[in-house]
């Protein structure tokens, strides 16, 4: 009998997840041979997945356009969902559907269909889950309503086993099974699925030499927010003006809660917001180092594309003591892919004593880390 996975993005547009989506499709349409994927998606979506895959993975797939609204209110938002999800059930005959991105509006629309359909459902809830963490004034009548369409109390108080969360790193599972909030909840643990370039090479990403005369390129990739730990790179960056010749880049844009950058960093762009993506990696790919002061709390319950887009590029780290050590979910030291220093000013001192030797260390760790994920198949949770 022939296997059928129906894949829904019903909330990313253009690149957003792009590399998370392709490598699922990509994982479940290479291990299941004879399978057939339905995918529903956003139309530029969809255009760069297919940029992604290979002529015959293309054929195995049919894909579907729907229309994703953004930024709109929360009633409006869950008729959009259901919208699209009711036109999912109905197109798609399949026994398994796979959601790619779960919210707040789509997991309320899911769990009401739960009720009428008999395919097994999976459910990616990304960054959602930071809202189980969230509190609310119950003394106010606009929190109840809030709280009602919330996702955590859609999470906590209505179960079901048609629906399976696809939790995204052994830390989140850790930290809920913590906070008691897995009891009668089906789930199951993977990595983030990251589409990798198998044409970076160890050997291409090696150096013969390093000139400590003209110091380091230090960068932040990715959108600089506060729990990302911009205004902490913003700070080495001012104590580094005084005190070496490292340069600072940010090769991303600047969330637009954030204060405008020093002349102590240089960027992309003079405004805010997000860049060309092609534009950020050109520049990702010319630093030496990438800060990771991902916020210890913020991250509890997320995971971070930041790590994996860091991993694939084969850049060592800078990491903080108290922030954040991805690696250690993956049972990789910290140690072992970049330098773990207790402060900004200890950052500094590091960059001025770094051999070739540790340098080289640090990427062939690196790189053992990226052949190992790459051969992960993201989509075992379905077998």
């Amino acid at each position: 009998m022939q296997k059928k996975l129906t894949i829904v993005e019903s909330f990313c547009v253009g690149k957003e997840h792009v590399v998370v989506n392709a490598k699922l499709i990509k994982d479940f349409v290479n291990n299941n041979i004879g399978c057939s994927v339905d995918f529903f998606g956003e139309k530029n979506h969809i255009k760069y997945i297919k940029e992604l895959l290979s002529p015959e993975e293309i054929c195995i797939i049919n894909f579907i356009i729907i229309n994703v609204k953004r930024n709109v209110n929360v009633i409006t938002s869950l008729l959009f969902q259901f919208k699209i999800i009711f036109n999912v059930f109905l197109l798609s005959r399949s026994k398994r559907f796979l959601f790619c991105s779960l919210l707040a509006d789509s997991q309320i629309v899911i769990k009401l269909f739960s009720i009428f359909i008999k395919s097994d459902i999976y459910a990616i809830p990304h960054a959602s889950l930071c809202d189980l963490d969230n509190k609310y004034d119950f003394k106010r009548p606009k929190e109840w309503l809030r709280y009602i369409f919330s996702f955590k109390f859609w999470f906590i108080n209505f179960k079901t086993n048609k629906l399976c969360y696809v939790i995204l790193g052994e830390h989140i599972e850790k930290k809920l099974h913590e906070k008691k909030l897995l009891k009668g909840v089906k789930y199951k643990v993977i990595e983030v699925p990251y589409l990798y370039n198998e044409e970076i090479k160890l050997k291409e990403n090696m150096i013969t030499s390093l000139s400590l005369d003209v110091g380091f390129k230090v960068g932040f990739l990715g959108q600089g927010t506060v729990e990302k730990g911009i205004d902490k790179f913003v700070e080495l960056s001012q104590i580094n003006f005084l005190n070496s010749k490292n340069e600072f880049y940010l090769a991303g844009g600047l969330h637009s809660s954030c204060k405008p950058l020093p002349c102590s960093i240089h960027t992309l762009e003079e405004s805010n917001g997000l860049i060309d993506f092609n534009k950020m990696m050109t520049l990702a790919c010319k630093m030496d180092f990438f800060v990771l002061f991902l916020d210890s709390k913020e991250y509890e319950l997320r995971a971070s594309a930041t790590f994996f887009d860091i991993v694939n590029i084969n850049k060592p780290m800078i990491i903080l003591k108290n922030s954040f050590k991805y690696s250690e979910s993956l049972g990789v030291p910290p140690e072992s892919v970049g330098i773990v220093c207790d402060n900004l000013s200890d950052i500094i001192n590091r960059l001025k004593n770094i051999s070739l030797e540790e340098y080289s260390s640090y990427k062939r760790e690196l790189f053992r880390l990226k052949i190992h994920l790459m051969k992960a198949n993201s989509t075992r949770f379905l077998n």
